[in-house]
């Protein structure tokens, strides 16, 4: 194995086919028939890939390790991929990688900054679970890019949206959450082989998510901080996580210990369910209610959407909301509000405030409101 100092970086095809890496410094280096070739630009700067190559990736200094792995000269050497689409596998972590132009996939490693790229209609993947076998688990940092970008977070990991489209997945029962998004398809990282080995089934936990400019979708994990940003925010399935509304709107389903908060201007959406309705009347595997919505001065048009199932009742089914306007903010049900807008089930104002009790159960307090005739029904 080569005795310099830099990251240690796998590569993988997309189609199963075995991987021969050439390197731009190597005179002799040569495509391989019915093998997926890669180039390996050695040093930064445009170059002209060899004939019949699928892909290109430019790794500073790098020497090759076998067909399919290369070493970088230091960690701080550019690891920047080009065309054509594969996966990269990170060994050793530490360092910044750049997506390129290609439907490509990073698997990182503990302390790695991936940055995602443009692949135009295609989708892009950065992987921080750190599940696959070959790389190092711990924090890592994911940020947008231009494109489509599919991010799976870990533990502990920090993620930035950009101008691209961004999904970020937390993994566990609601991995396949990737269905709010029917665009999204995620690798099979079974296909790769050479010790990729993804079952996808961790929950992410404890991650800080901003958003950007670009549209965010945040499904999954627990004990999360989500922020909003100038693009539009949707979270699902997400437990005991703080969530702040952005400028570019925000919808979330609601889930057990969730504090929403939205002090900007830009509308917030908040569906709130005792149980999941994907699951029929089974408890909600995200564990749904018992959140608490806070509302600043100045916070945009808000609805509060009652998502009613039968035996909606218990802890599940409570949600706080503090901050509620009656001038701008809406509760929207369509079993416990009538055509007209009048509210079909019981209320209870005390000190506190009001206590709504939708037909299935569960509760909502406003607190501060003492006239209910004061908030607006729809269905």
């Amino acid at each position: 194995m080569a005795s310099v100092p830099g990251s240690q970086l796998s590569f993988f095809s997309p189609n199963g086919k075995p991987v021969h890496l050439v390197l731009s410094d190597d005179a002799a280096a040569k495509t391989v028939p019915g093998a997926y070739t890669i180039e390996i630009f050695t040093t930064p700067g445009p170059g002209t890939p060899l004939p019949g190559v699928r892909a290109t990736a430019t790794i500073g200094g790098a020497v090759a390790i076998s067909s399919n792995e290369v070493q970088a000269a230091t960690l701080g050497s550019v690891e920047q991929l080009g065309t054509g689409n594969f996966t990269m596998l990170d060994h050793t972590g530490g360092e910044d990688i750049l997506l390129g132009s290609g439907a490509q996939t990073v698997l990182a490693s503990s302390g790695d900054t991936v940055v995602g790229g443009d692949a135009g209609k295609k989708l892009q993947e950065i992987d921080l679970t750190g599940a696959s076998k070959g790389v190092i688990a711990g924090p890592m940092t994911a940020l947008g890019g231009a494109g489509r970008l599919f991010v799976e977070a870990g533990a502990g990991d920090s993620i930035v949206g950009g101008s691209g489209r961004i999904t970020v997945s937390g993994g566990g029962p609601v991995h396949d959450s990737r269905s709010v998004d029917k665009d999204v398809r995620h690798p099979d990282h079974g296909r790769h082989g050479g010790g990729v080995d993804n079952d996808g089934t961790a929950v992410a936990s404890n991650d800080t998510i901003v958003g950007g400019s670009g549209a965010m979708t945040v499904a999954g994990g627990t004990g999360d901080s989500i922020t909003g940003g100038a693009g539009q925010l949707s979270v699902i399935g997400v437990t005991g996580s703080t969530i702040n509304a952005g400028t570019g709107g925000t919808t979330v389903r609601g889930g057990a210990n969730d504090v929403i908060a939205d002090t900007v201007s830009g509308a917030l959406v908040v569906d709130i369910e005792s149980r999941n309705r994907i699951h029929g009347n089974s408890p909600s595997i995200a564990g749904s209610g018992a959140e608490t919505v806070n509302l600043g001065a100045g916070h945009g048009a808000t609805t509060l959407t009652d998502l009613s199932v039968p035996g909606g009742k218990g802890a599940l089914a409570s949600t706080t909301v503090t901050g509620f306007s009656t001038s701008t903010d809406v509760i929207v049900s369509r079993t416990s509000v009538n055509p007209a807008g009048q509210f079909l089930g019981t209320s209870t104002t005390t000190a506190i405030g009001t206590t709504l009790t939708f037909h299935d159960g569960s509760t909502m307090t406003l607190v501060g409101v003492t006239d209910v005739n004061q908030v607006k029904f729809t269905r």
